[in-house]
């Protein structure tokens, strides 16, 4: 008579994992998910301010060597003007003084920054250009990721040209380098201009980065109670003041980077 046969003993070490541990191993990865997650988003976002700053401090260094070759003067209007007759002539009319050093003049880059758009509103990609035929070889020193959160970005295309989305940064035009120290001269671009510019809340969290004309560098709070935007306010002589307000820039004009705030028409 046959022995009914036994079912096998499942060897040891194979058993599966239960329904119940599944579960659990799913919520604790859920868990530390969430909260690695933000974590790792401000890693982030302190690389890109890292970054920031190390680019208007850069920027602002290859303005003071345009300026060193236009007896003090940042890039404006009247260095457009010299520039452009550079072009065209070896002894420029408009200085007494001749130029030294490599010049990489391009009628292409200067285009719109001289006096023939004298009647548009000047953005600060204009001044930069200027920047372009010297001093500046880099154009991935105006472009900063962390703007896509406020505006319409094009990565730069590298053809020595400052073209629309390509340049992230405000510029205060008509200083020298013995203008007030205190002076914002490069910094991040507002979503509107007028006597009380508005800035972007959500490029560095509530703060803008700005390189002042002594060569320091510093994040502001934005000031109002919209949670999106709202004015900078800092202390000037012992008050507090709009520092982009004409008031505050004295003979400086401030010059927007040429882009579009996202959600604008």
């Amino acid at each position: 008579m046959k022995t009914p046969t036994q079912p096998l003993a499942q060897p040891r070490g194979l058993r599966g994992f239960t329904l119940v541990e599944l579960l659990v191993v799913i919520s604790i990865i859920v868990v530390l998910a969430g909260i690695a997650t933000p974590a790792a988003m401000r890693g982030l976002k302190h690389a890109e301010r890292v970054e920031g700053l190390s680019n208007v401090r850069n920027i602002k260094g290859a303005l003071d060597l345009f300026a060193a070759d236009f007896e003090g003067e940042y890039p404006s209007d009247s260095t457009a003007i010299l520039l452009e007759e550079l072009l065209r002539d070896d002894e420029p009319r408009s200085s007494t003084r001749k130029l030294e050093g490599k010049w990489k003049l391009d009628s292409k880059k200067l285009a719109g920054s001289g006096s023939r758009q004298r009647e548009q509103q000047r953005t600060s990609n204009d001044y930069f250009n200027q920047l372009m035929s010297r001093g500046l070889d880099n154009e991935e020193l105006l472009y900063n990721s962390a703007f896509r959160r406020s505006f319409d970005l094009q990565r730069p295309n590298k053809d020595g040209k400052v073209d629309r989305g390509e340049n992230v940064w405000g510029y205060t035009a008509n200083l020298m380098n013995t203008s007030a120290s205190h002076l914002p001269l490069v910094f991040d671009t507002p979503i509107s201009t007028g006597d009380s510019p508005r800035f972007s809340k959500k490029t560095w969290d509530g703060r803008i980065l700005v390189a002042r004309l002594d060569g320091s560098t510093a994040t502001i709070p934005i000031g109002g109670s919209d949670p999106d935007a709202g004015p900078v306010r800092d202390t000037i002589n012992g008050r507090s003041t709009n520092i982009f307000s004409p008031e505050a820039l004295e003979e400086g004009r401030l010059a927007p980077a040429d882009l579009k705030a996202r959600g604008s028409d």
